[in-house]
């Protein structure tokens, strides 16, 4: 899960895709489990010395052959434990020590 925009067109949901971030090497500066959902929090450096924060939101699950996929969008199922994630990456960025 990447602190940048998704690249290129948004893929055809109606095909069942989901935008996939690009590879990272960076690790996020938080994470949490909310039952089907992930959080994590991303910190952006950028030349001048500032830095930013963003929060991706994601969900895994096996399918039918037991391999496990990773997407980015929310069924209605997952609304609870999506607000659940967002309500703690914002206490977390709020409680932070900048």
């Amino acid at each position: 899960m990447p602190d940048t925009e998704f690249p290129g067109p948004m893929p055809d949901r109606r095909a069942g895709q989901d935008p996939q971030p690009p590879p990272s090497a960076n690790r996020p500066v938080a994470s949490r489990k909310f039952d089907r959902v992930d959080a994590a929090i991303w910190r952006k450096e950028f030349d001048d010395g500032k830095s930013s924060f963003s929060v991706t939101f994601s969900r895994r699950f096996p399918d039918e052959h037991g391999e496990w996929h990773t997407r980015y969008t929310m069924g209605d199922r997952d609304l609870p434990h999506l607000k659940l994630a967002v309500d703690w990456a914002m206490k977390q960025l709020l409680m932070r020590d900048e």
